[in-house]
């Protein structure tokens, strides 16, 4: 069974990937906690998931600091990701979840990245 597609946000931000995580929490109402896995070029204090909502996707947040150098040009300018992957085959309504997201405290920009070519590059 071929996965679903994954809905990527690239987010700009000058706050702290802690700070950003807990406005995101409040705005989508996730439980974004800190992941303490390793993740390979990723510091352990950069990747948070969610752990505990009870959405029909998952949910990963991280800082992509530095930016992997096959990620595509217009995605270098975001610092922070929001990556999410439905959790069964139908396809996450992006719209209301972007909105929310824009309005986050600590969020200065917004952008989705899903159809941009390569930019699964960005995953830790």
């Amino acid at each position: 069974m071929e996965q679903p597609p994954r809905s990527f946000i690239g987010i700009a931000s000058n706050q702290r990937a802690w700070e950003v995580a807990s406005h995101l929490n409040k705005s989508l109402a996730l439980d974004l906690m800190l992941n303490t896995n390793s993740y390979e070029g990723f510091s352990l204090a950069s990747i948070y998931e969610d752990d505990g909502s009870k959405l029909d996707y998952e949910v990963l947040f991280f800082e992509a600091d530095p930016m992997p150098s096959k990620a595509p040009k217009k995605a270098k300018p975001f610092r922070f990701w929001l990556v999410l992957t439905p959790k069964n085959a139908a396809a996450i309504d992006l719209q209301p979840i972007l909105t929310k997201v824009k309005s986050a405290t600590s969020v200065s920009l917004a952008v989705d990245f899903t159809l941009e070519k390569d930019i699964h590059y960005i995953l830790p």
